[in-house]
């Protein structure tokens, strides 16, 4: 924390707000294999980065995805605990 003359800054990094899918997840909601995700990962038809050699996909990206194919909006999906 650095002090100002008029305000206090804050060097802690703020929380990511858009979750990280992995290409297993994406399959599964697409009903695709992993290889196709990647492909579409590769050729930028999904915004998708690159950990190491894993690809994550933004869960914006992938509802932009879906809206532009499908030309729906995918319900949104809820986890309960059990």
């Amino acid at each position: 924390m650095i002090a100002t003359s008029s305000a206090v800054i804050s060097h802690k990094p703020k929380p990511l707000r858009d979750k990280l899918l992995s290409t297993g997840i994406v399959a599964g909601r697409l009903c695709v294999s992993e290889r196709t995700v990647r492909r579409l990962c590769e050729t930028g038809q999904i915004r998708a980065g690159q950990v190491g050699t894993q690809w994550r996909i933004p869960e914006s990206a992938y509802r932009a995805y879906y809206q532009r194919v499908f030309g729906l909006v995918e319900p949104e999906v809820t986890y309960r605990r059990h």
